[in-house]
C-alpha cells in the first residue's frame, strides 16, 4: 500500500471513529424534551455536564486528528475533527428547536458565550499540533507522506497575513451565506441547508484568502467561523430588542428582508464549529493545492532551476 493510501486509511478512520464517539455522547447534548438544535447551554443535564460530555467525547477526535496532522498537512488534522463533528451536529437537527424552548433574545446573547466554548476545543487541537505534530511525524515516519508547502518551525501564527485573511475570510463567508441562505425563517432554518451553506461559504471564502494572501499560516484562519458567528449573534441580539420582535423576524415572511433574520442567524455554534471549520479547512487544502501546482510549473519552465535539479 503506498504512502498516499495509507494516509487516507488513517483520515477515514479518524473521522469515522471520531464521528461514533460524538453520536454516543449525543444523548448528553440534546434539550430535555428531545428537541432539535444542539446547544450545550440548553443540554438535558445542564451546561457544566455538557460542557464536560463535550470534552471528554472530543478526547478522541483530537488524539486521531493529532496523528492525522502529524502524518500529513496540519489543516487535514483538523479538516478530520470537524468533520466528525459535523456528523453529530447535522444529526442534532435545526435551531427550530432551541427557537421554541429559549428566550430568543437573551438566547443569542448565550450562543456568543457558547461559540467560545467550542472556539477551547478548536485552540486545544491547534496547541497539540504545533507542540506535537513535529516529533509524531518522525514517530509515525511510516505513514507520513510529503508536505511540500509547509514547515513546523514557521507556522505563522501571529504573521499580519493570517490574520487579515481570517477577517478577509469570515467577511466572505458572510457575504457567501448571505446568498446561500438568504433569510432566517421556518422555511429556512433546514439543518442540510445551513450545514452545506457553511461549508460552501467557508470553501470558497478561504480559498480566495488564501490565494491572495499566500504567506498566510493555516492556524489563525481556523477562527474565522468564530468571528462570524459572534458578529451575526450580536447583530441580532442589538437589532431586535425584544422577543417579540424577533419572533417576528423569524416567523412573519412577508417583511422586508432588512427586517427579517439573516440566514446565518440560523446557525448554532456546533454548526460553525463544525461546518464552518471543515469549510476553512477545504478552502485551506484546496488553495494548497493550487499554489505547489503553480509553483512545480514555474519550476518546470524556469530552465536555470531545471538545470538545478537534474
Amino acid at each position: 500500500m503506498s504512502q498516499a493510501a495509507k494516509h487516507r486509511l488513517v483520515i477515514a478512520v479518524a473521522v469515522g471513529v471520531g464521528a461514533w464517539v460524538w453520536l454516543v455522547a449525543l444523548p448528553c447534548l440534546v434539550a430535555p424534551d428531545g428537541s432539535t438544535g444542539l446547544s450545550l447551554l440548553g443540554a438535558s443535564g445542564g451546561a457544566v455536564r455538557a460542557w464536560a460530555t463535550a470534552l471528554a467525547a472530543a478526547a478522541p477526535s483530537l488524539a486521531l486528528a493529532l496523528v492525522v496532522a502529524a502524518t500529513g498537512h496540519p489543516a487535514n488534522g483538523v479538516l478530520c475533527a470537524s468533520a466528525s463533528l459535523c456528523i453529530a451536529a447535522a444529526r442534532g437537527g435545526s435551531i427550530e428547536g432551541w427557537w421554541l424552548r429559549m428566550e430568543p433574545g437573551e438566547g443569542y446573547l448565550g450562543l456568543i458565550g457558547e461559540v467560545l466554548m467550542w472556539q477551547v476545543i478548536l485552540a486545544m487541537l491547534i496547541a497539540l499540533i504545533v507542540v506535537l505534530r513535529p516529533k509524531l511525524r518522525l514517530g509515525l515516519a511510516w505513514l507520513a507522506v510529503a508536505v511540500p508547502d509547509y514547515d513546523d518551525r514557521d507556522s505563522r501564527l501571529l504573521h499580519p497575513h493570517t490574520w487579515f485573511a481570517t477577517l478577509a475570510s469570515a467577511a466572505g463567508a458572510a457575504l457567501l451565506g448571505w446568498l446561500l441562505i438568504p433569510t432566517g425563517d421556518v422555511a429556512t432554518s433546514d439543518t442540510a441547508q445551513v450545514i452545506v451553506g457553511l461549508i460552501i461559504s467557508f470553501t470558497l471564502a478561504t480559498l480566495i484568502a488564501q490565494l491572495f494572501l499566500s504567506q498566510a499560516g493555516p492556524y489563525g484562519m481556523f477562527f474565522s467561523p468564530a468571528i462570524l458567528a459572534i458578529a451575526v449573534y450580536a447583530y441580532v441580539y442589538f437589532k431586535f430588542d425584544n422577543s417579540a420582535a424577533l419572533l417576528s423576524a423569524w416567523q412573519d415572511v412577508t417583511l422586508r428582508t432588512s427586517q427579517r433574520l439573516p440566514g446565518l442567524a440560523m446557525a448554532l455554534p456546533i454548526h460553525y464549529a463544525s461546518a464552518g471549520v471543515l469549510g476553512t479547512a477545504l478552502g485551506i487544502a484546496w488553495a494548497r493545492t493550487l499554489m505547489v501546482s503553480e509553483d512545480q510549473a514555474q519550476d518546470t519552465s524556469d530552465p536555470d532551476i531545471a538545470d538545478a535539479r537534474s
